[in-house]
């Protein structure tokens, strides 16, 4: 997958209690093309629309939220959403309340979303006792991803979606559906940043430093 190397900087204040910080949004420009899955699906996924239920494992009501949202510093409260884990239990998003929330999708037969999992378990290990939580949501088949989150040691929760994740996708903001994308979430439950398409290890970290402040 060949992402546009043209980014436009975002960035974006928001305040964490009684202090401030910041937190950059990096979004990729409008030329990527919408990613393909090839894994068969079981049902027909219905595409999700503003103020209707998404078909979850736990089919919650949630709202769409949009890039421009983000951008125009409006902090929107994160989608509640429950997916299995990939030892079958079913995990919420709301069991990580009160940490800094990475949130990425990701699937194994997208390059740029490989690429960059090992920087998340480096930097998983390093703030998690700052409170910082990396959470993947594969749009995957079980199998493929546990095979591949063994060869590269991953440490965080990794919840499979298969392509039912892709309504949960653009709930948040991912209207197009493109892969990698990335959101960060701050500990009041609010999206503060996103990333379309691959990010370094040096953008994940400069942001996590940005919440942390």
């Amino acid at each position: 997958m060949k992402l546009n190397s043209s980014l436009t900087l975002i960035f974006i204040s928001a305040l964490a209690g009684a202090g401030g910080f910041a937190a950059y949004n990096y979004l990729a420009q409008d030329h990527s093309k919408q990613i393909k899955s090839t894994a068969t699906p079981t049902k027909k996924p219905s595409k999700p629309a503003s103020n209707k239920t998404i078909q979850t494992a736990t089919a919650e009501k949630v709202m769409n939220i949009t890039v421009s949202d983000i951008k125009a510093n409006k902090k929107p409260i994160r989608p509640d959403f429950s997916l299995p884990d990939l030892e079958g239990e079913l995990r919420s998003i709301s069991d990580w309340n009160g940490k800094i929330i990475i949130l990425n999708f990701w699937a194994t037969w997208c390059p740029p979303c490989k690429k960059e999992m090992p920087a998340f378990v480096e930097l998983q290990a390093k703030y998690a006792k700052q409170g910082v939580q990396f959470i993947g949501v594969a749009i995957d088949q079980k199998n493929l991803v546990q095979d591949f989150v063994d060869s590269i040691g991953v440490t965080y929760p990794i919840l499979i979606g298969e392509l039912g994740a892709l309504d949960i996708n653009q709930q948040y903001g991912n209207s197009r559906g493109q892969l990698p994308y990335t959101i960060f979430i701050n500990r009041q439950k609010q999206i503060v940043g996103v990333k379309r398409g691959e990010i370094t290890k040096q953008q994940t970290e400069d942001a996590i430093k940005a919440l942390l402040k």
